[in-house]
C-alpha cells in the first residue's frame, strides 16, 4: 500500500526525493535499517552509501553522503550532504577530449 509512508531526502542545494513509499532502507553508522510504516520513532547518523525505495512495484536507488535520519512511524526525514539517483550517475566518468 503506497502512501503510508512520508520519505523526504533534503540536500543543502534542494528536496532530493519528497514522496509516499512502502519501505525505506538506509546504511546508518550502527548498521542497515529497513523502514515500513509504523516504524518506532529514531534518529540516527546516516553513512555514506546507498538508499533502496519500494513504491509499489518500483524500486529507486539513490546515492547518499553523512547526514541524519528521523524516522516516525509514519515520516521518514533525511539530512544528507548529497544524494543522486543511480539512474543519473554515470560510471564512465567524464569524458575527456
Amino acid at each position: 500500500m503506497a502512501g503510508n509512508l512520508k520519505l523526504e531526502i533534503v540536500t543543502p542545494e534542494a528536496m532530493a526525493f519528497d514522496g509516499d513509499v512502502d519501505f525505506v532502507q538506509f546504511t546508518a553508522v550502527e548498521g542497515e535499517m529497513g523502514v515500513f510504516a509504523g516504524h518506532m520513532p529514531v534518529m540516527t547518523q546516516l553513512a555514506a552509501g546507498e538508499i533502496l525505495v519500494r513504491r509499489g512495484a518500483e524500486t529507486i536507488l539513490l546515492a547518499v553522503g553523512d547526514g541524519f535520519a528521523q524516522v516516525t512511524g509514519e515520516r521518514v526525514a533525511i539530512l544528507t550532504d548529497m544524494a543522486v539517483k543511480a539512474d543519473n550517475i554515470d560510471e564512465t566518468g567524464p569524458k575527456r577530449p
